[in-house]
């Protein structure tokens, strides 16, 4: 090969390699900005609550997940991390639901009979506040929690934006979501989709989630004739001025929840009455207002029977029932006269 041929090969092959420095170069900008756009998108930070600070042990210790606090009320925090399950995914002290997103999800009661006007409401700030003639696109995930006395079902269910933050001290009122849930939300089996659009009008700078209605303007039934209790799982909270990313995924999930026993509460012989399809290795009762363990009772994988309390006395009872699978669920009992 003559000196010519050789330099013409080398300064072929240098710009060959300039180009395809460039060409890689290009590509993985490209991809580092599609991938910061997809984690941008969402406004809400930690939207499927799966960041915390702790594990949660009982009820209303929702400041326990980072960037979320109770807006009004005592919301719940639920975490496959919880020890005892009594605040684990996905089975807890409301029911058995696997979280829509990771392991874990909030929990809100939205409508309580003998409570008037009583609401939970979840809070966050948003990542950044809202551009005022802005359409944004919200929505979240809910599922109804299903044990003896939490059996009511209701609509209202929605989204607020806030210029302001709110506390359990200072409650934000209620009124005029952004988007909301008209239908009475009672299935069970799925994480039901509640999604919509509007026009931002205020650079709002938090979130608020829960049912924004009065009693008396809230659709509510009830599947036990008992005083109807609306608790919810809320779970995947997104808001994004990108429609395509905020309705992702829309269609809701199935879900296959595990058999749970039916516990009854006999107050002429101070007993818990049992009945399962399931064999049961254990109950544990507890005080529902302190946590303090009331009994534990060895059932020899018997799928039916009774268990005395005998040792103190408490109104809420909270039942744990553990199967011969080492599986866990819960049933809430009120322990009348």
């Amino acid at each position: 090969m003559s000196c010519f041929e050789t330099l013409c090969f080398l300064s072929l092959t240098s710009l060959f390699i300039s180009v395809m420095r460039r060409f890689f170069l290009v590509l993985f900008l490209g991809n580092f900005l599609l991938i910061s756009r997809l984690h941008s998108q969402n406004l809400v930070s930690n939207g499927s609550f799966e960041d915390y600070t702790d594990c949660p042990e009982f009820l209303a210790q929702i400041e326990l997940c980072q960037e979320w606090w109770g807006g009004g009320g005592t919301p719940d925090y639920y975490n496959s991390c919880a020890e005892g399950g009594f605040m684990s995914v996905p089975s807890n002290v409301l029911g058995f639901q696997p979280s829509f997103d990771g392991v874990a999800y909030s929990g809100i009661l939205a409508f309580h009979q003998n409570a008037p006007e009583y609401r939970e409401f979840l809070m966050t700030s948003l990542v950044s506040p809202l551009v005022v003639g802005q359409q944004y696109f919200a929505s979240f995930r809910v599922s109804p929690s299903y044990t003896i006395g939490y059996r009511g079902f209701c609509n209202g269910l929605g989204i607020r934006l806030e210029m302001d933050s709110a506390s359990f001290a200072e409650p934000i009122s209620v009124g005029s979501p952004m988007i909301y849930s008209a239908q009475i939300v009672s299935d069970t089996s799925i994480w039901t989709v509640v999604s919509g659009s509007f026009i931002a009008d205020q650079p709002y700078r938090y979130l608020s989630l829960g049912n924004f209605y009065t009693d008396d303007e809230t659709s509510v039934i009830s599947s036990d004739g008992l005083p109807p209790v609306c608790a919810y799982y809320i779970d995947d909270v997104r808001i994004s001025a990108d429609s395509g990313f905020v309705n992702s995924i829309v269609e809701p999930i199935s879900i296959r929840a595990m058999d749970c026993a039916d516990v009854l509460w006999n107050s002429l012989r101070r007993e818990i009455v049992y009945s399962s399809t399931t064999p049961l290795e254990e109950i544990i009762v507890f005080d529902l207002s302190s946590g303090r363990v009331m009994g534990e009772f060895h059932t020899e994988s018997s799928m039916h029977g009774s268990v005395s309390l005998s040792g103190g006395s408490a109104l809420f009872l909270l039942v744990e029932l553990v199967f011969a699978n080492n599986q866990r669920c819960y049933r809430r009992l009120v322990a009348s006269q």
